[in-house]
């Protein structure tokens, strides 16, 4: 499921094959079935828009409640993308949490608001906290022009489930909506997500 700003669709390439949305079956304008989107190309993955980029009303904490309860029987994980930053959109995200997934890239930025990030999911009894370093070169790594993965750990605390190296590839998949996972001559970044996965 996608909260904020409802870009997930177009990363995995599904944004044609959007009918309905969250908001249409709480308000009754269809069924729950309808508004899942089978992935095509991954039988196992399933693609929920919560709603859509024309409405200006958000996802309230009791809606995103309501759906994760109607799904929650029929997968086996519900991974709901949040938005950047720490606002109405994120604490919607986390409302029916059991454990999260923190995603940063190693500038001091990030860091800082992923330690706030952080602080907030323990706050509201989320403990069950991992971190993915994203977009990291390891060249400025070498170089110290950037922090490196140890240096990323040591300041959030939290244990690390995969690093994604930053590479042109990823934005061309990104633009293109053909995740990276699924190329036939699987890249660097390609298999860092294959092991972060697992």
């Amino acid at each position: 499921a996608d909260v904020g700003l409802k870009n997930l669709d177009l990363l995995l390439g599904l944004e044609n094959r959007i009918v309905y949305n969250g908001l249409d079956v709480l308000n009754g304008e269809c069924r729950l079935t309808q508004a899942l989107i089978q992935d095509k190309r991954q039988p196992n993955l399933t693609f929920f828009p919560l709603s859509s980029n024309q409405l200006k009303l958000p996802v309230t904490k009791e809606q995103i409640n309501d759906l994760v309860d109607q799904l929650k029987n029929n997968y086996d994980f519900i991974l709901i993308d949040s938005p950047a930053g720490i606002d109405e959109g994120f604490q919607v995200a986390i409302h029916t949490a059991k454990e999260a997934i923190v995603v940063v890239t190693p500038e001091v930025t990030s860091i800082r608001d992923a330690d706030k990030v952080i602080g907030l999911l323990e706050a509201k009894g989320i403990t069950d906290i991992s971190l993915i370093i994203n977009r990291l070169r390891p060249e400025m790594v070498k170089a110290e022009n950037m922090m490196s993965v140890t240096d990323v750990k040591d300041i959030l605390g939290i244990p690390l489930i995969g690093v994604v190296p930053d590479s042109e590839q990823v934005i061309t998949a990104s633009n293109r909506g053909e995740p990276l996972v699924l190329d036939d001559k699987v890249s660097i970044p390609g298999l860092a997500f294959i092991n972060t996965a697992r």
